[in-house]
């Protein structure tokens, strides 16, 4: 992408995020919004579900619509496109926990007051009941988590890297967790596919251990 074209994202995307202005986002999002089909005849169970970074989850969101969850996609290409509103978007490293008074914290507020507006939205548009992700430390899904939450919709991590094989493997969700209770979980709940991991992260994490489960890998049920 050119230099002036990511220039005129920049602006743009700013600008609409200042001003609260919906339908840049709201009516391309909607209209790309697909729906993951079922490879089986099925009774729709009531529930609506929104996956977001749709990439991550392998085969996940196929077995949701076979149990009868209606499951929507969230066009990754609109998801990430809010990252243009961060002036500091370089800094991968900090964005999960960048300091008081820096250009990604005062950024995210902005962003985050967007999205809530952008949520409540989609939501009420396609009556979704709970929004999804399938893992805690994607930062594409950080600042949608978090207006999620903000709205009073349940969103639900179905964190997928669960291998627990060795004493290395073992330390490295120790510093997950650790690395959790610093940034602070902004979801409703977390879901592992063993009770290993969720032991690691009631231990560690500062989640309160009601709002962790170990429910087994969706694919192998």
């Amino acid at each position: 992408m050119s230099i002036k074209l990511i220039n005129l994202l920049e602006i743009s995307i700013n600008i609409i995020v200042n001003k609260l202005i919906m339908w840049p986002f709201y009516y391309p999002i909607i209209f790309s919004m697909k729906r993951v089909g079922a490879s089986k005849r099925v009774k729709y169970n009531g529930i609506t579900l929104l996956a977001l970074n749709i990439g991550r989850f392998r085969g996940d969101l196929e077995v949701l619509a076979n149990l009868g969850f209606r499951v929507y996609l969230m066009p990754y290409s609109w998801q990430t496109r809010i990252f243009y509103a961060y002036k500091d978007r370089d800094l991968k490293d900090k964005f999960m926990m960048p300091e008081a008074g820096s250009g990604i914290f005062k950024d995210r507020i902005r962003v985050i007051k967007y999205l809530s507006s952008l949520m409540r939205l989609l939501v009420q548009k396609k009556e979704i009941n709970c929004v999804i992700s399938a893992g805690l430390f994607y930062n594409q899904d950080f600042d949608w988590g978090a207006a999620t939450k903000n709205i009073g919709v349940p969103y639900i991590v179905f964190h997928r890297e669960n291998l627990v094989v060795s004493k290395h493997l073992y330390m490295h969700y120790v510093n997950k967790a650790k690395f959790l209770n610093k940034i602070g979980f902004i979801g409703t709940s977390i879901v592992f596919q063993n009770k290993v991991v969720k032991s690691i992260f009631d231990k560690y994490s500062g989640v309160n251990s009601e709002n962790i489960f170990a429910l087994g890998s969706l694919r192998m049920n």
